[in-house]
């Protein structure tokens, strides 16, 4: 226990080191307050945001000029779980204009004592300091939550038609360019931007962490929203399919009870107990193998099944389902194919077959059982 205990120690310290330069922990922060949790209402119970949160002001403040320069100065990311507010003012018990899930990022716009003033899909709030993280710690979040992209490092790029600076410029990319690697060359790398290519150099590239930013309460509710009718759609989608396998099975009852009334002989050998599914599967498997032939054809094959199965195959399934006894029928799971189910199982015996076959279908498989 003692070398787990300080394996996590070093493990830690060795994160702490690999944290960039240019990022420095906010000092006025204090590691308690980190427990500290706001609480939404649960996505999957209500669209109605609850008012207020559990956090309340500490007395902590925040200066943004005890952070250093790095990729999330200008940013705040949310830790907390389930979620952070970010209200239209100063007050815990405000409107929220905004919904901040562990790992979400939103723009400093301004730092005002316990609070800082953020701006996310064009949409402004206060979100309370001792709730979110800053610099350093913002950066050790990211590297966790986000994805890893490369970004330009500068407002200004060249973009240069070979790979040397004393080729032409053909662009200037700004900072926000979206644009992909396509290959390396000595110190450039080859992109492709805006349907154009050309060569920037390796230096004017870095490498960062791409978040979500926060979201509005009015996309939060839109979220909730569509999960709540999915989640009604899907139920409804259940209950037609339940309610179509009761009428299929009730309707494949009723064919297997109408060939028991009009197809047992007045004289019979000994017969198989089969239920009401087992002679339905196998009046399928007599219209899948000899559907149009003549009724001595389909009675031959109720027999065949019938013989495998007394000899110890356990079920009529079993003795349809098995490899490589009836081509296409099996799914080699001992369940049947798709197209069995679809086009045999699971509908009436006359599909794509005229009444008269299909009633000998069913007439040979209780002849056989019989």
């Amino acid at each position: 226990m003692k070398t787990i205990l300080k394996r996590a120690v070093v493990l830690i310290m060795a994160a702490s080191l690999l944290v960039p330069a240019g990022c420095s922990r906010n000092p006025n922060k204090s590691d308690e307050t980190h427990q500290e949790k706001e609480v939404i209402a649960p996505v999957s119970s209500s669209i109605e945001l609850i008012s207020g949160d559990s956090v309340g002001a500490s007395g902590s403040s925040f200066s943004a000029d005890t952070i250093n320069k790095c990729d999330f100065d200008d940013k705040i990311v949310s830790y907390v779980e389930p979620s952070v507010y970010i209200y239209k003012i100063r007050d815990t018990q405000s409107e929220p204009v905004g919904i901040l899930f562990p790992g979400n990022e939103a723009t400093i716009e301004e730092v005002e004592g316990d609070w800082t003033y953020v701006s996310f899909r064009g949409t402004y709030g206060y979100v309370l300091n001792e709730s979110v993280l800053f610099g350093m710690e913002a950066n050790m979040v990211a590297s966790q939550k986000g994805i890893l992209k490369e970004v330009l490092r500068d407002a200004n790029t060249n973009v240069y038609t070979e790979s040397n600076i004393d080729s032409q410029v053909k662009a200037v990319l700004g900072k926000d360019t979206e644009f992909t690697i396509d290959a390396q060359e000595n110190d450039f790398y080859l992109i492709t931007y805006q349907d154009e290519s050309g060569y920037i150099e390796i230096s004017a590239v870095k490498e960062t962490y791409e978040l979500e930013e926060a979201m509005t309460v009015e996309e939060y509710n839109a979220m909730l929203q569509a999960i709540k009718e999915e989640e009604e759609r899907q139920q409804a989608e259940f209950e037609r399919q339940q309610r179509e396998a009761e009428i299929a099975r009730q309707q494949r009852e009723a064919a297997v009870q109408a060939g028991l009334d009009n197809y047992i002989p007045t004289v019979q050998g000994e017969a198989y107990n089969l239920s009401s599914d087992d002679l339905w599967l196998l009046a399928c498997i007599v219209k899948y193998e000899s559907g149009w032939q003549e009724y001595d054809g389909k009675l031959a094959v109720a027999n065949v099944v019938l013989n495998r199965y007394k000899s110890g195959a356990g079920s009529i399934a079993n003795v349809i389902y098995a490899r490589n006894q009836f081509s296409g029928v099996s799914d080699g799971a001992g369940g049947p194919s798709e197209y069995f189910a679809n086009n045999y199982l699971n509908v009436d015996l006359n599909y794509n077959l005229p009444q008269s076959h299909a009633d000998e279908c069913m007439k040979a498989a209780v002849e056989a059982a019989s």
